[in-house]
């Protein structure tokens, strides 16, 4: 509990009335939208890059099957080949 005298100090103490007028306001206003017109392309630009970069990966690393598949199929072919010219002779 509080004494007398530090109430009396506390209702003593003048206290700036701190409310926003509506210049405040208006700054306030501008510098959000300041921040957004700044920050918002730069946002967008890095999820953009984002998924381009994920596409490109996800593309090169179907590339890569694509080329393990094509060194087999051309494997499977020279043995395919190389078993004919035996059968033939």
């Amino acid at each position: 509990m509080l004494s007398q005298e530090e109430r009396d100090e506390l209702n003593s103490l003048n206290l700036n009335n701190t409310n926003l007028n509506g210049r405040d306001l208006i700054w306030a206003t501008f510098i959000f939208l300041g921040f957004i017109i700044i920050f918002a392309p730069k946002i967008y630009l890095s999820s953009k890059i984002y998924y381009l970069s994920r596409d490109i990966s996800k593309s090169q690393h179907h590339l890569e099957l694509l080329e393990e598949e094509n060194r087999t199929l051309k494997r499977d072919l020279e043995d395919f080949k190389f078993q004919q010219i035996f059968r033939m002779e």
